[in-house]
């Protein structure tokens, strides 16, 4: 969680051809990410901006903005815990 929101908080990706964040390891509810401007993924294939994988974390009050991939440029999920 961040302290001081999304307008300052910035995970930036830099265009590296990956998700600027990705959640894969089954984390639960209580696993949360929140106030983060989430940019700069990709391109790639699949959750440029935020990739999720078998996990249902909470996501709460971020901007995912400016990410490019072929499917789910901001966010993908895909399987279950």
């Amino acid at each position: 969680m961040s302290t001081a929101g999304p307008d300052a908080t910035i995970l930036d990706g830099s265009s590296q051809g990956e998700s600027v964040v990705r959640i894969m390891d089954g984390e639960e509810p209580g696993t949360v990410l929140e106030g983060f401007t989430i940019t700069g993924g990709g391109p790639g294939v699949l959750g440029a901006g935020l990739y999720l994988f078998g996990s249902e974390p909470t996501i709460r009050g971020n901007l995912i903005t400016d990410n490019v991939a072929s499917y789910g440029g901001g966010s993908f999920a895909q399987g279950r815990p």
